[in-house]
């Protein structure tokens, strides 16, 4: 299939200007290597930035020829160890361990990498810069890499080498933490707290459109451990570019053993693999120009994303990588958000449901868990819960709250947002902060809804029928206390605990 045309503006998803060479050492060419590896790097003579890339699960680190060529054509040298053999391996610490030794090998003045390019490979005149050192993988290898960035693994047990060179930069491809929420591989890496991560480096985030769909099996790149999660977890600065329409593995080589390449993970049967390579490649090459050689005019068009700029559709990166999604509802819908938010399934069943997107705030505007009929104060109303029960205990949806509530709410014999069922028990039960309640005094259930009359149900909520004071008052209280929240989480900030009060 022939490749897809680029828009002009920046070459970083066409090949390089640099002829590639690629050679594979073990420990029979250089005993002192610490894995058999595969280095990929411009053969004309120059010095040039290093990347250290780990390769997934189950997979073998020449699958990855062609994508690190295109990497290597654009001026870097791409160093990736087999860590393991194609087996299914869950000990990550081994793995941290054999990258931390890796990265130290790198620097050896008497077998590292400078020595194997010169003496071993026979390239004259290719020498690496190890001050401008990247550190990279994919699938699982973008966990391992995580997890070394983090300094996680040091001491559990795993004898440590001497440390190895400070890397500068962290990329990782369509990343894994594990199978599941519940089921990461340990060292975990994820908490599951927005900006958590704190690498002290920037950070590429690099994901697939298709990786969390399946193909019968569980998916490759499963919702809640995937790119998205890593992303929402990692500290600034970090860059986040999703390939929509391709698969976790659709950036490997041609050629692949038909398991690997048919029945493992969801992938593109339209377009082209070079497609996807060069667009993979080229996001890599924009991120470590602007890393590791202080030149971000590639990344800076990256990121504008114009049409027809990459050779494969990218989810525009002014939503992926600025934009922070809210789940937000009135009534029963505040309560419908908080069950999504929880990942309630069921009657009285809680656990996690895997959801495509991450949320980052939950506001609830007047949430409702519930109906009530008063009973004349004489005896307790009679209430019915909504299935699954919100209320049924203390709960933690993860992310920042906002309950926002009336105090009319609770009025007449069958009130629109019954007391014990109301915004007071949904912001009692949320025992984390941050959390934020605000309670709109004099204003009803619906006063917050357009100025056409509601349907005929919903007249008998209790309201104020001061039009413009309400219009006035909405604004500034429910607008004004949702923008304030929505801002914060936005720009990653937040609030410590709120308590009940009244918006100015």
């Amino acid at each position: 299939m022939a490749s897809s045309p680029v828009a002009m503006g920046t070459a970083v998803f066409q090949p390089g200007p640099h002829p590639v060479a690629t050679r594979h050492v073990d420990q029979s060419q250089v005993p002192g290597v610490p894995k058999p590896l595969m280095v990929v790097t411009p053969a004309d003579a120059g010095t040039y930035p290093v990347a250290l890339f780990l390769h997934g699960c189950n997979l073998v680190s020449s699958w990855y020829e062609r994508l690190l060529s295109h990497v290597a054509s654009h001026g870097f040298i791409d160093v990736a160890p087999q860590l393991y053999g194609v087996a299914l391996n869950l000990d990550d610490l081994k793995d941290i361990h054999a990258t931390r030794e890796l990265a130290a090998w790198l620097a050896d003045n008497h077998q590292g990498l400078a020595h194997v390019l010169t003496d071993v490979l026979a390239l004259r005149g290719v020498s690496p810069d190890l001050s401008r050192l990247a550190l990279a993988g994919h699938s699982r290898g973008g966990d391992t890499a995580f997890a070394v960035a983090l300094g996680l693994g040091l001491q559990e047990g795993v004898g440590n080498t001497a440390a190895p060179p400070k890397f500068s930069a962290l990329v990782v491809v369509d990343p894994v933490a594990g199978l599941s929420r519940q089921a990461q591989v340990e060292p975990k890496v994820l908490t599951f707290e927005p900006r958590s991560l704190p690498p002290g480096m920037p950070v590429l985030v690099v994901g697939t459109g298709l990786g969390p769909k399946h193909i019968g099996g569980p998916p490759c790149s499963p919702a809640g451990v995937n790119h998205a999660e890593f992303y929402d977890e990692c500290a600034p600065p970090r860059y986040h570019v999703v390939v929509r329409d391709y698969g976790h593995l659709d950036m490997l080589d041609d050629g692949l053993p038909y398991l690997i390449n048919n029945c493992m993970c969801m992938r593109n049967l339209k377009g082209s693999k070079d497609d996807a390579r060069r667009a993979f490649g080229g996001v890599v090459v924009a991120f470590l120009r602007a890393a590791l050689q202080d030149d971000d005019e590639d990344l800076k068009l990256v990121l504008k994303n114009p049409p027809s700029l990459a050779p494969a559709v990218l989810d525009p990166p002014s939503l992926v990588t600025h934009f922070r999604l809210a789940l937000a509802g009135h009534s029963r819908g505040g309560d419908t958000a908080f069950a999504v938010a929880l990942g309630l399934k069921g009657k009285h069943v809680r656990h996690p449901i895997p959801l495509d997107v991450n949320f980052s705030a939950l506001v609830g505007v007047d949430p409702v868990g519930g109906v009530a009929v008063e009973l004349g104060g004489w005896l307790p109303p009679l209430q019915w819960t909504v299935e699954p029960n919100v209320l049924s205990g203390p709960f933690d949806p993860r992310m920042p709250v906002l309950v926002v509530g009336t105090g009319r709410g609770p009025e007449g014999l069958f009130p629109c947002a019954p007391a014990g069922m109301n915004h007071p028990e949904f912001y009692e039960l949320y025992r984390h902060s941050p959390r934020h309640h605000f309670d709109v005094k004099d204003f009803g259930h619906v006063d917050m809804l357009d100025d056409d009359e509601p349907p005929f149900p919903l007249r008998w909520c209790p309201g104020n029928d001061d039009h413009t004071g309400r219009e006035l008052c909405m604004q500034e209280d429910h607008g004004g206390t949702h923008g304030g929240l929505l801002a914060g989480q936005a720009a990653g900030g937040g609030q410590g605990p709120g308590s009940p009060g009244r918006a100015p």
